[in-house]
Formats: C-alpha cells, sequence, structure tokens
C-alpha cells in the first residue's frame, strides 16, 4: 500500500505542475486580450493579441513536452 500511495501522491504532483503551466499561459492570454480590449484601436490590437498568445501557447506546449520528456 505504500508504493499504491506514494506514486498517487507523485501523481498527484505531476499533475499540478502539468496543470500550472497551462494555467499561467492561461492568465497572460487574458492578460492581454483585456489590454486589447482597452486599446484605441482594439481590432488592431486583437490581431496582435492573437499572435501573441499563439506564441504564449507554444511555450507552453514546448515546456509541457520538454518536462514530460524528463
Amino acid at each position: 500500500m505504500v508504493d499504491r500511495a506514494r506514486l498517487l501522491a507523485d501523481a498527484e504532483r505531476r499533475r499540478k505542475r502539468l496543470t500550472g503551466i497551462y494555467k499561467d499561459a492561461e492568465e497572460t492570454a487574458i492578460v492581454l486580450l483585456a489590454s486589447a480590449l482597452l486599446a484605441a484601436k482594439p481590432a488592431e490590437a486583437l490581431r496582435s493579441a492573437q499572435a501573441s498568445i499563439r506564441d504564449v501557447m507554444d511555450r507552453a506546449d514546448a515546456q509541457a513536452r520538454e518536462w514530460c520528456d524528463d
């Protein structure tokens, strides 16, 4: 039973780490969108935010992949 408990605790730590990567990316995306909506030219700012959000999500994916490979 000790092994099972240890495995479950390890799985939970891993889940939290992986979830954290994407939560951070989501929070960044929300800030980018909110800033774009408050900009003088929101349509232009949203296009820029879209590109930035893609970059943020690509980095989160790469980080998650790298972390999973370890």
